[in-house]
């Protein structure tokens, strides 16, 4: 693998790549050679409650070309390895990290094949199917789920979507919305009620829009965040991204 370490908006990235930067042009430093333990899973996953891992890079004391990703800093201290500054990102090239995260910076030709690829990308979406005029079913689950989809669609600032049905009344759907545009980012995180467009629907809609920052503090410690009564056992997320 290689690696090209980027100062991005006063972010320190650590881009691995498996192609070579400098066969697509890239006309900076390249540390060749390098080798890269990145169990995503395991560093990433985290349950309610539990401390947010902060993902950090460090190299094996006996071989600086070996870079693993740590959960945290003590893990890392833990095993031994030398801490490096960055955020550790993994791309098969490196015009795939300029697309997806910086395509002002690819050249005219790049350029246009990005445009023309997300061009095609947005003819395929509109050819899709439809989210159905009606949910499949006619229970809480079924509505709740049709009614995010709904909103993942149709409002574009929407990131995520939880359904949160644990200790919520029969006629009652709750959704946390993860909203980093137009949320609230100061106070305590209130529901609004909304009424939900399928005739004959016994349920009430209950929504409350939150930022990223909100959601890692909810799951930090829910029973504090959360409205009263409200809950993250047994919640369901739809979004953008599997």
């Amino acid at each position: 693998m290689f690696l090209v370490k980027v100062d991005d908006d006063q972010i320190h990235h650590l881009v691995f790549t498996w192609k070579n930067p400098k066969l697509d042009g890239y006309e900076g430093d390249v540390v060749p050679n390098v080798d890269l333990d990145y169990d995503m899973e395991a560093v990433h996953t985290w349950s309610a409650g539990a401390a947010k891992p902060e993902a950090c890079v460090g190299t094996h004391p006996d071989n600086p070309a070996f870079f693993k990703v740590f959960r945290s800093r003590d893990e890392l201290a833990d095993a031994g390895y030398i801490y490096i500054d960055g955020n550790p990102l993994v791309y098969g090239t490196w015009l795939d990290y300029l697309k997806l995260t910086r395509p002002d910076r690819l050249d005219t030709e790049h350029w246009l094949e990005h445009l023309e690829q997300n061009d095609k990308a947005a003819r395929m979406r509109r050819n899709q199917p439809e989210t159905p005029d009606v949910p499949s079913g006619a229970g809480r689950d079924e509505i709740a789920e049709w009614v995010a989809k709904h909103h993942l669609r149709y409002d574009h600032q929407i990131s995520e979507i939880w359904y949160l049905p644990q200790g919520a009344d029969d006629d009652e759907i709750r959704l946390l919305e993860i909203n980093d545009i137009s949320a609230p980012f100061d106070g305590p995180i209130e529901s609004l009620e909304f009424g939900i467009d399928v005739e004959g629907s016994p349920f009430h809609l209950k929504i409350a829009d939150i930022t990223t920052e909100q959601f890692d503090r909810i799951r930090r410690a829910p029973a504090e965040e959360l409205p009263a009564r409200w809950s993250l056992d047994g919640a369901k997320k739809w979004g953008r991204r599997a």
